[in-house]
């Protein structure tokens, strides 16, 4: 139960109501109530934690019911995945099927994948949902360098506003048997914004 500060009094905001919100252990954030009249009551108090009791279990449902839906959505991709590796198609056809499957559940504009060559040394572009991207030098180096970090780094790669065309760059690297074979890229989500962590965790679960 506080007192409003000077803006919000200047503003008829003289007494505000605040309660945090957590959830096992974790705080979330706070709910605030503001009034211009009298002052908050027990009785409003009361209600106040009542609802909050009823808020904590409400997120915790949501965040549940978010991880399942991420959860199936995550199976059902690495199924569709499985099924495009079990129809026998060549090689270079089977990589575009798979990478034009994991642009479009993250719903990504562009994709690549790059593969080490016989050598083991040298990255090769193997397929690509854009063609286009990759022909302008400025931008393969950017996405060259971007892969090689990944794989240097072992982890994946999450770069923002590289170039007006390449808004947004996630790079993962691919594992074969605990060895590092190649990178999966996703260039430009749609829309605003770049990948977000639920993009992220979902590549990270089916590369």
């Amino acid at each position: 139960l506080l007192e409003s500060d000077p803006a919000l009094r200047a503003r008829g905001v003289r007494h505000l109501l605040a309660a945090p919100l957590t959830v096992a252990g974790e705080r979330l954030g706070a709910l605030l109530l503001a009034r211009s009249g009298a002052l908050f009551s027990s009785a409003d108090q009361d209600l106040l934690q009542a609802v909050i009791s009823q808020t904590d279990s409400a997120i915790v449902h949501a965040r549940t019911f978010r991880r399942l839906q991420w959860r199936n959505k995550e199976l059902e991709t690495i199924y569709r995945v499985d099924q495009i590796r079990d129809q026998g198609l060549e090689f270079n056809a089977m990589l575009n099927a798979v990478l034009n499957e994991l642009c479009s559940v993250i719903e990504a504009e562009m994709g690549f994948i790059m593969l080490f060559d016989e050598t083991g040394r040298n990255l090769e572009l193997k397929a690509s949902t854009s063609d286009d991207i990759y022909r302008v030098t400025e931008h393969y180096h950017i996405i060259k360098m971007a892969a090689d970090e990944a794989l240097h780094q072992a982890r994946m790669v999450d770069k923002v506003d590289l170039s007006p065309l390449i808004r947004s760059l996630l790079c993962v690297p691919l594992i074969l048997r605990d060895q590092v074979i190649g990178v999966f890229g996703a260039v430009n989500r749609h829309g605003a914004g770049g990948f977000n962590a639920e993009d992220k965790r979902l590549l990270m679960a089916i590369t």
